[in-house]
């Protein structure tokens, strides 16, 4: 729990969400990184130091500033499509032969989506392995059909019911996704086979992008890939999960 000491908690809520939302503009500046200065603390050149969030007695109430993941100069990005499934155990079945080693990996994720002034930010907690290390990802990429190139930072956290707590308090929840994912790796291709809970069966395709590589060479990688796995321009689908799920409670 934050405490509350003399803050109240209208007070906690801006004060978090401002720094926060200076976190989520940091991640769109990508600025360049330094070593950790004296405290443990790495900092950009804009000697901006991004929070990790901590419920000890520094500062009641707000996040203190401690070691933490920062964005490089260059964001890691993958080429991605995302697409309805009609023939899953296809699929799934043709993915493994393209590996050319037949293994899979399967995941039971929970996708909880915060309110954020750009791009989309989310806490993912692997629920088949509770000893395995919650994901706070933020990514940006269009909401267009077809391959699209997605930058995102991770930074992975032991305390995801802490942090869940504070970016509900700074943000506010969006929703929540929860899936069963086929993880099949095709070259440097991850191959996700989803069955999200209120939506169905749908694929995504993650093309790893190597730093030589252009948008254009990871295109056509999904193109490729995505022909090979009997997947049509018209099972494309644009955005999130998060999105249609809110598109179908909205529609009743």
């Amino acid at each position: 729990m934050i405490k509350l000491g003399a803050f109240c908690r209208c007070d906690i809520r801006a004060g978090v969400r401002s720094l926060v939302t200076d976190y989520l503009t940091a991640a769109s500046a990508r600025p360049t990184v330094r070593k950790p200065n004296k405290q443990g603390i790495l900092c950009t050149s804009k000697n901006y130091c991004l929070p990790k969030v901590s419920t000890g007695n520094a500062h009641p109430g707000l996040p203190h500033f401690v070691h933490c993941t920062v964005f490089p100069a260059t964001m890691p990005s993958n080429v991605e499509i995302k697409a309805h499934l009609r023939e899953p155990d296809f699929v799934r079945k043709k993915a493994q032969e393209l590996s050319g080693n037949n293994t899979s990996e399967v995941l039971h994720q929970e996708d909880t989506f915060f309110h954020c002034p750009n791009g989309r930010l989310k806490l993912r907690e692997f629920k088949e392995d509770p000893t395995k290390l919650s994901q706070l990802v933020f990514y940006d990429r269009p909401d267009t059909t077809g391959p699209k190139l997605s930058k995102f930072s991770v930074t992975e956290s032991h305390h995801p019911d802490q942090l869940k707590s504070t970016l509900s308090l700074a943000l506010g929840v969006k929703g929540i996704v929860k899936k069963t994912r086929t993880l099949i790796m095709v070259g440097q291709t991850r191959v996700h086979i989803d069955e999200v809970d209120r939506l169905g069966s749908f694929m995504e395709l993650e093309v790893m992008m190597q730093p030589d590589q252009t948008t254009a060479d990871g295109t056509k990688i999904a193109d490729d890939l995505m022909e090979e796995l009997g997947i049509q321009p018209s099972d494309l689908i644009s955005c999130a999960y998060m999105d249609l799920i809110l598109q179908n409670v909205e529609g009743n």
